[in-house]
């Protein structure tokens, strides 16, 4: 009977994933789906995977390279190898992976607590609750959401060598390396440590010495992860270093990272005004950093509170430990685009989710002591209802890539990435004027990013004002001396200008920088002797 149970919530979590997901299919390929999946040509190199380490080298340099991700570079070049420019592929296995994910969270819950009821219903607002919205609507994120899956296996292998003390070394090897390959699909993996320490220490009730023994592997897997990081990543992020050339104080810091703590757990609770990316500008004036500084202190006292009235009820002050511990590595990753400003972006902390949809669904499955099994059966299927209804929103904002931008400004007018990318989208139309309105908007901002340069120059080019558009791909060369693009369309002014020597230098330097650049290469090849 209990089996049968097991296969009828796991097909109403599949038809709940399809249901909520399944309008995805009609998505076309999004914003950042552009650079991994269409306009990737070194999508098969090995530099580009990463991979070089095994000895087989690759046209690209290190110095390509902004992140170490290779499972997740493997995993997009695979998919286009089967599914090529069919965006239909990518949506549909993204929705079998995020199904899988959610089979994993399951038994971890039932194992970790013997509740079939409470793992239940935290699987159920897990296949439903808008807050991962993105991660189905994108179709490069696959790896992302492959993350949820590796980390719940091995926390699942640690668990069970701490109960059953049998296989414990297999199982410890095994949680590592699913933890370094969680460590390939995405950096957002280093949270693991950290909840592994929780989990162990106020949850199984380790001493200390147990915990240091079952953690180990993952450490020694996070030491190698840094290791081959530090091979294709040159540049290290120094929280100093960044606030001393933004000029940003301790509380200017502390208030915006408040709001950010703020928009993220009201998206929780109230799911509306969703996005992928929460920007939170920089405001020195003293009563807004007071007044947020004050907020700051409520929140650390509320989940002192909460950590300490939930002590004796586990999953409450587990689910309450994960939310606060996944924001560990969001102290450093929120400062990591300070041009854009202090950031945050839902799918960064998969496992705060799974402790909300934890503590929610204690909360729910506890009401089973004042009221009937049928009412609380009522109101958890209300409840995944609203789930739903605002993701479905939220999806079919996300099926016409200028519907969603236009939904994001609403929610944020002066944010980077919406102005920036809705610009993208009319200067692919061939609207000038409109393009140059929302790239304008961004020159605004104190720190400009080379891309909104380069795309300006694009618009003056197109318009025949060459020497504003090579102003515009000089000054994206002084903030990034390695774009390629700026040298390719520097180049090509000069070729339309005659000067063909100059051209060729800026092309042969662009394809220096970038061995892929396929406009480079086919200038040259034009410019080449019949």
């Amino acid at each position: 009977m209990e089996f049968r149970k097991v296969v009828l919530l796991l097909a109403v979590m599949f038809g709940l994933c399809w249901i909520n997901y399944g309008m995805t299919l009609k998505n076309d390929f999004l914003m950042d789906d552009t650079n991994y999946i269409v306009n990737n040509p070194a999508r098969f190199d090995m530099e580009y995977l990463q991979l070089s380490f095994l000895g087989i080298e690759g046209k690209l340099t290190a110095k390509n390279h902004a992140y170490f991700r290779p499972v997740y570079h493997v995993v997009m070049s695979s998919m286009y190898a089967v599914f090529g420019m069919n965006p239909v592929g990518y949506h549909a296995v993204n929705i079998c992976v995020f199904f899988l994910a959610g089979i994993t969270m399951y038994f971890l819950l039932l194992y970790l607590f013997k509740d079939p009821s409470l793992a239940g219903c935290a699987a159920l607002i897990f296949c439903v609750h808008p807050i991962q919205g993105a991660l189905v609507n994108y179709a490069n994120t696959t790896a992302v959401i492959l993350i949820t899956i590796l980390l719940n296996l091995s926390f699942l292998n640690i668990i069970k060598a701490v109960r059953e003390e049998r296989w414990t070394a297999w199982r410890l090897t095994v949680a590592a390396v699913l933890f370094l390959f969680a460590l390939f699909c995405h950096e957002i993996a280093v949270v693991f440590p950290f909840l592994l320490v929780g989990l162990l220490f106020f949850v199984l009730r380790l001493s200390l010495l147990r915990i240091v023994l079952y953690t180990l592997p993952s450490v020694v897997s996070l030491l190698i992860y840094l290791y081959l990081r530090g091979l294709y990543v040159n540049k290290i992020f120094t929280l100093s270093d960044t606030f001393t050339f933004f000029q940003i104080g301790f509380g200017d810091y502390v208030a915006a990272f408040a709001q950010l703590m703020v928009w993220y757990l009201s998206k929780l609770v109230m799911p509306t005004g969703i996005v992928f990316m929460w920007e939170v500008p920089l405001i020195r004036e003293a009563g807004h950093v007071i007044f947020w500084g004050v907020v700051m202190v409520l929140l650390v006292a509320g989940v002192i509170g909460l950590l300490y009235m939930w002590r004796d009820d586990e999953p409450c002050f587990l689910g309450m430990l994960w939310m606060v511990m996944s924001m560990v590595p969001v102290v450093l990753a929120c400062c990591a685009r300070l041009n854009y400003g202090i950031i945050f972006e839902p799918h960064w902390v998969p496992f705060a989710h799974i402790g909300f949809f934890l503590l929610v669904a204690r909360l729910l499955t506890g009401l089973n002591d004042n009221m009937s099994r049928y009412l609380v059966g009522m109101v958890i299927t209300i409840y995944l209802i609203f789930l739903l209804v605002h993701s479905w929103h939220y999806n079919w904002t996300w099926q016409n890539p200028k519907r969603h931008l236009i939904y994001w400004l609403r929610e944020t007018p002066y944010a980077y990435l919406p102005n920036f990318w809705l610009a993208s989208e009319y200067l692919k139309e061939g609207d000038l004027d409109n393009a140059r309105v929302y790239y304008q908007r961004i020159l605004e901002r104190k720190h400009v990013d080379a891309d909104t340069y380069v795309n300006l120059g694009v618009i003056e080019h197109h318009s025949g004002n060459w020497d504003a558009a090579m102003r515009y791909y000089h000054q994206a060369i002084k903030r990034n001396p390695r774009y390629a693009n700026a040298y390719n369309n520097i180049g090509v002014i000069y070729r339309d200008r005659g000067e063909t020597d100059k051209a060729r230098r800026y092309f042969q330097k662009a394809l220096e920088i970038f061995a892929y650049h396929p406009d480079a290469r086919r200038n040259l090849e034009e410019m080449a002797p019949k």
